[in-house]
């Protein structure tokens, strides 16, 4: 399913976990993994439908926060999973940083402040 990380049809979304951290069911988390208020800001995840009736994304990280504490995860593993996976949201942004240099296989980056983060 890694095609359906960078694209979406206009009725699909991009993979839950990004909408369940966008749900501010954990108060800092947004800010430690240096995301926005706004999902749209993200590319990989606003390019399909950004809700759906039946999923609560508040809910679902509700779980997910539980289930780590289940496992025995620590604050500090848990927002290290949770910081990965906004990287990926991060990441996608980072597509319209690169600009073509040579070869059409090579680029170098334009502007680097989403690779900072």
């Amino acid at each position: 399913e890694k095609s359906r990380l960078t694209y979406q049809q206009p009725l699909e979304r991009c993979y839950h976990s990004f909408y369940n951290i966008m749900s501010d069911h954990v108060p800092d988390l947004k800010e430690k993994c240096l995301l926005s208020n706004e999902i749209l800001d993200y590319w990989y995840v606003s390019q399909g439908k950004l809700t759906v009736p039946s999923i609560d994304d508040k809910e679902d990280m509700m779980f997910a926060n539980e289930a780590f504490d289940v496992l025995g995860f620590t604050e500090q593993e848990k927002y290290d999973v949770f910081k990965n996976t906004a990287c990926m949201m991060h990441m996608g942004n980072m597509t319209k940083d690169f600009v073509p240099v040579g070869k059409e296989e090579q680029a170098e980056i334009k502007d680097d402040a989403n690779a900072q983060k």
